[in-house]
């Protein structure tokens, strides 16, 4: 059991392992970096105000719950005192995401589109350094899935008090997420309302009718263009 998990430092002080929620039967699972003390408490990934931002966000392109999954790079606190959260050191990543991230990650029978979420969850992901404000809005290839888009943690857009072009450009990656998605369903579940959202996707994406987003490589954007923002060396 998870509960039992001493692989690195961090379960010494965590109050709770904080595993994942939602659909596992999802095509989209996103990643985040690690969780909170809010989540320590809680035992639940994505809470409090950050976890808060990042619902809305996905109720804006018809995601909750039910339809996704989401879980963390590490799975207990990253802290030095019990209580207040830091950045996960490299080790902590590595131990955690080789004994529970990456098997976790295989094991989800319908993953089609992951979402890393933060820059820690995209190095971990895709096995490199990511510069995340530079980077994120693309779609990338690993091991997991042939649709990997990194977008900015939402603790990082109330770092930036919200800023109103962080907010637009993560708004444009998860309606690129959103049409992944769509594709990806209307594939294998085809329905009036997957065709028609499909149909609205494309078009913000500014695809004419019957086109559809290519598939992407390592540093490709797909069709969205990605601006260069300063870097957060805290992200």
């Amino acid at each position: 059991m998870i509960s039992e998990c001493s692989a690195c430092r961090l379960h010494k002080t965590a109050k709770k392992f904080v595993f994942a929620r939602g659909n596992p039967n999802a095509s989209v699972t996103f990643v985040g970096e690690a969780p909170g003390p809010l989540e320590n408490e809680q035992g639940v990934p994505f809470v409090g105000p950050a976890g808060a931002l990042f619902w809305m966000l996905l109720a804006e392109v018809d995601f909750d719950e039910s339809t996704v999954y989401v879980s963390n790079i590490c799975k207990c606190l990253p802290t030095d005192d019990g209580r207040r959260f830091r950045k996960p050191r490299p080790d902590e990543v590595a131990a955690c995401t080789f004994k529970w991230t990456f098997p976790e990650l295989r094991a989800l029978p319908n993953l089609r589109v992951l979402v890393a979420v933060g820059g820690v969850a995209a190095s971990a992901i895709l096995g490199r350094e990511v510069a995340i404000t530079r980077e994120r809005g693309r779609v990338f290839r690993s091991e997991f899935c042939d649709q990997i888009i990194p977008i900015l943690h939402p603790s990082y857009l109330l770092r930036q008090g919200e800023n109103p072009e962080l907010m637009r450009l993560t708004r444009e990656d998860l309606k690129l997420v959103r049409t992944l998605v769509d594709e990806v369903e209307y594939k294998y579940r085809v329905s009036p309302k997957i065709a028609g959202r499909q149909a609205r996707g494309l078009e913000m994406l500014g695809c004419r009718q019957g086109e559809t987003p290519q598939g992407g490589t390592t540093g490709t954007p797909v069709n969205v263009k990605s601006p260069v923002l300063p870097s957060d060396p805290t992200i």
